[in-house]
C-alpha cells in the first residue's frame, strides 16, 4: 500500500521483468497474437480509426502473457464459433491500474 492507503500500481517495466508465461491453451481461451505493424496501419485505414480509439486490453492480462507484449502493441484476437464463424477482435495493450497479489502487502 502506497502512503495514502491506495493500492500500488503495477509498473509496465516490472511486468516486462519477469519471465514470460505458457500460452493458456484451453477451448474457451481465444487465439491471440501481436499484429504487426504493416497489419496495424492497414487495420486502421480500413476501419477509419485511430490507434487509441481500439478497445483495451490490459498488460498484465493472462490471455497474453505468453506472446511478451509491449505498451502499444496491437493484439490481434481470433475467436470461432459454430453458429457466427470465426471474429477477429483487435485491442491495444495498455498500463494495468491492478495490484498483482506479490505487490500486496499486509498491514
Amino acid at each position: 500500500m502506497t502512503e495514502k492507503g491506495k493500492p500500488k500500481k503495477t509498473e509496465a517495466a516490472d511486468i516486462a521483468k519477469k519471465e514470460p508465461k505458457e500460452e493458456i491453451i484451453h477451448f474457451l481461451v481465444p487465439k491471440h497474437e501481436i499484429l504487426q505493424p504493416e497489419g496495424v496501419s492497414e487495420l486502421l485505414e480500413r476501419m477509419k480509426i485511430k490507434v487509441e480509439n481500439l478497445p483495451k486490453i490490459a498488460i498484465n492480462d493472462p490471455a497474453i502473457q505468453s506472446l511478451n507484449p509491449k505498451l502499444g502493441n496491437i493484439i490481434k484476437i481470433t475467436r470461432k464459433s459454430a453458429t457466427a464463424g470465426t471474429s477477429y477482435y483487435y485491442r491495444l495493450v495498455i498500463e494495468s491500474n491492478t495490484v498483482t497479489s506479490d505487490e500486496s502487502e499486509i498491514e
